[in-house]
């Protein structure tokens, strides 16, 4: 087995991608940071839902969940880079194709891309205080991935609240990658921007996975980067869309020179 050594954060990495804390001051740097995220997942999921409530047009709550976005990246040391973003009109929809790594991704897209939008989300996070009121009230689908029938029906839904001012973000890897590489596509994302003709645009997630490993506790302060690509033509084909967003994001994720 092989273990590296990083004294500048006093933790072990093990080949298992497990991340184990000393005691001592990284141990109350830990808990301190955990501690501040949770404060700022109560207190703007609160603002936000109460934002729904008093601004039908979105763009409170969202503000709440960009500022939560911010807070948690810069609790975890997590420096983010935004590439792309120049290709997007100002307040048009989009459906968001993006790959996924690990959590890091949602407060990351949150953070990067502009405008209200809304996810595709598992159903679990629903259950959870707080952040699962806010997305619940925002109008974010949940997915059962355990019940393909629950799945489509979950699509269905999103169709009819997609392009009602908002842009809607889909992983459509439908879970978590390792290793870098991109899954399989699923076609729900690609059968909604067939259905709703708005364009689809594919979003890179760049180092998310390294960051924050499986079975990391905590993830590593560094670099994340979202690279935006160029928004691919309305089809209505979602075959088609699946191959041309398949082949942009491992484009876009590739290393730069």
């Amino acid at each position: 087995m092989v273990t590296r050594r990083c004294y500048t954060r006093r933790m072990v990495r093990t080949d298992a991608q497990r991340l184990l804390y000393y005691h001592g001051a990284e141990r109350l740097r830990y808990v301190g940071s955990w501690l501040v995220a949770l404060l700022a997942t109560v207190l703007f999921g609160s603002a936000g839902v109460v934002g729904s409530l008093v601004d039908g047009s979105g763009r409170a709550a969202h503000a709440c969940a960009r500022a939560w976005a911010h807070t948690v990246l810069y609790v975890c040391g997590i420096r983010l880079r935004v590439e792309g973003r120049e290709r997007l009109r100002s307040g048009a929809c989009y459906v968001f194709v993006a790959n996924h790594c690990s959590a890091l991704d949602i407060p990351a897209l949150l953070a990067a891309l502009p405008g209200p939008t809304r996810m595709l989300a598992k159903a679990s996070l629903f259950r959870l205080p707080f952040l699962g009121w806010y997305i619940r009230r925002v109008g974010y689908v949940p997915v059962d991935r355990t019940s393909p029938r629950r799945a489509a029906r979950s699509l269905g839904v999103a169709l009819a609240r997609a392009g009602s001012g908002r842009s809607m973000v889909v992983f459509a890897e439908g879970t978590r990658s390792a290793g870098g590489a991109t899954r399989p596509f699923k076609r729900g994302a690609f059968w909604l921007a067939a259905r709703t003709g708005l364009p689809l645009v594919p979003v890179a997630l760049v180092n998310s996975g390294r960051l924050l490993p499986p079975g990391a506790r905590w993830p590593d302060p560094g670099l994340l980067e979202v690279r935006v690509g160029e928004p691919l033509g309305v089809s209505d084909d979602a075959a088609v869309l699946a191959a041309q967003a398949h082949e942009r994001i491992a484009a876009l994720l590739r290393p730069r020179a």
